[in-house]
């Protein structure tokens, strides 16, 4: 089990860093000797060693971005929204999981900070308007937290009948990465 996820992990760090993919394969048969004795909270520990690894090589990227029916439980707590056809000034709830930002250290703490910027287009590329600093997420926790999601609301007026593309932009403070999504949607009557 574990080395097929340790091909995979070394596989991503190839890709990412050719440099770091031995400390990954190294980590994986790490975790395979200590499963294999019967340690495994210590497996765990050399596969997240290794995960972390990848994080920090890997630039800010959304995993995951759709239309949902309601405000998401937590992390993958969410209702999928079947359709992306809205009523004109229908509520558009989103959620999104982006991957590989980064952490700033606060005494025991680290914060995760992400700004939000979005853009109205036609399905041509032409904008119809946005705004920078939409949102904002934070995050305070005593670990690196992997697992975190943004849910956004949008309430758009003005919009007349017909196909767009809503882009939003992820806006990682601490890194000064920033990572993109579109999600395509028609309004109607």
């Amino acid at each position: 089990m574990i080395s097929r996820f340790a091909a995979a992990i070394a596989a991503a760090m190839v890709m990412a860093s050719p440099a770091n993919a031995g400390e990954i394969v190294d980590a994986a048969a790490k975790a395979e000797s200590a499963l294999a004795e019967g340690r495994p909270a210590d497996a765990l520990a050399e596969i997240g060693a290794a995960r972390d690894k990848v994080w920090e090589a890997m630039p800010l990227t959304v995993a995951q971005a759709l239309f949902v029916n309601a405000r998401p439980t937590g992390h993958g707590g969410y209702d999928a929204r079947a359709s992306s056809t809205f009523k004109l000034g229908e509520e558009i709830l989103v959620y999104a999981e982006p991957v590989g930002y980064g952490y700033r250290r606060d005494g025991d703490f680290y914060w995760i900070d992400l700004t939000v910027d979005f853009e109205i287009r036609t399905t041509t590329g032409q904008s119809l308007g946005g705004q920078e600093g939409f949102g904002e997420f934070k995050l305070r926790s005593r670990y690196r937290t992997k697992e975190f999601h943004t849910f956004l609301s949008y309430a758009f007026t003005g919009l007349q009948a017909g196909d767009y593309v809503l882009v939003t932009t992820l806006n990682d403070t601490v890194s000064g990465q920033s990572a993109s999504f579109e999600l395509p949607f028609k309004a109607i009557e």
